[in-house]
């Protein structure tokens, strides 16, 4: 699988990807590795190489199964937006080693913001956060000045995105 390195996969101390083989499957065997090899984690790597297997277990695994999950590392500074995670070069085979079609399904991960105008990601949404929110608004700079204003993720901050913020300069962000 495929990721952006704002949403890319966590690495575990071992330098290993941060995933695990689905229980359900019973596929004891398997292992990740970072893509391409030699890659850095945090660095360049762009994806994750899943093999899902096991010695003692030759049963197939049903249709629809989730065979992994992995743990995202969201980057410091990623954009309130969705990352896409790509899936692709799926291959399988049956006990005999011959191959059996498989399809996989990609997906996103969506970033958003606790705090809505906390534009420096402080815990906190100050006067000056909110007169960017207001510029915004108005036209006079972008919305890449503060996303987090952007809640609905479509490039603009409306009069209801800036109240929230406002709500929460008042009354503290949720969770702080």
């Amino acid at each position: 699988m495929g990721f952006d390195p704002h949403a890319a996969v966590a690495a575990r101390a071992n330098g290993h990807p941060d995933c695990s083989v689905d229980a359900g499957i019973d596929k004891p065997g398997s292992g990740f590795a970072f893509q391409p090899a030699g890659c850095t984690p945090d660095v360049d790597c762009v994806g994750v190489r899943g093999l899902i297997l096991a010695i003692d277990n030759i049963e197939p695994i049903a249709d629809g199964a989730t065979l992994f999950r992995c743990t995202v590392a969201i980057a410091p500074g990623a954009a309130p937006v969705r990352y896409p995670i790509g899936c692709f070069a799926a291959l399988g085979s049956d006990a005999d080693g011959a191959a059996v079609p498989l399809a996989c399904v990609a997906g996103s991960v969506s970033v958003s913001r606790a705090c809505p105008g906390d534009c420096d990601g402080d815990g906190q949404v100050t006067i000056d956060e909110l007169l960017t929110g207001v510029n915004v608004i108005l036209g006079t700079t972008g919305v890449v000045q503060c996303p987090s204003f952007d809640a609905d993720f479509d490039d603009a901050v409306t009069v209801d995105e800036l109240v929230t913020g406002v709500l929460d300069a008042l009354n503290g962000c949720p969770g702080a």
